[in-house]
């Protein structure tokens, strides 16, 4: 079951964020051979994303990473969008790792 976070990006602005994934006694989650992709949409089921990006996997720690670039976050035009990030590992396990509704703070300078 994923894990529900809900984001806050400002329009126009770099964003960055990781989380650790850890196991339910506190230790970190094996991510040895998995791959992770992050969409961005408007709803869930809009045909195209608005953003996808390939997070970054530290195994040592758990820490899955990622950022949406200022030009990136600047085609966020709408005050709501959906977001979820898959793990995929070179087996075929793809497990939904966290999901939540963004937030955009409209871009102002430009």
């Amino acid at each position: 079951m994923a894990f529900t976070v809900n984001l806050y990006v400002e329009a126009g602005a770099t964003f960055s964020r990781e989380v650790a994934y850890t196991n339910a006694d506190g230790t970190v989650f094996d991510l040895t051979g998995y791959t992770a992709e992050l969409q961005v949409r408007e709803t869930a089921a809009s045909a195209t994303a608005a953003i996808t990006v390939e997070p970054d996997i530290d195994v040592e720690t758990g820490v899955v990473s990622w950022t949406f670039s200022a030009e990136e976050t600047s085609g966020l035009t709408a005050s709501k969008y959906v977001y979820a990030i898959e793990l995929t590992h070179l087996g075929g396990n793809v497990i939904r790792f966290i999901e939540g509704d963004i937030t955009v703070s409209p871009e102002v300078v430009r």
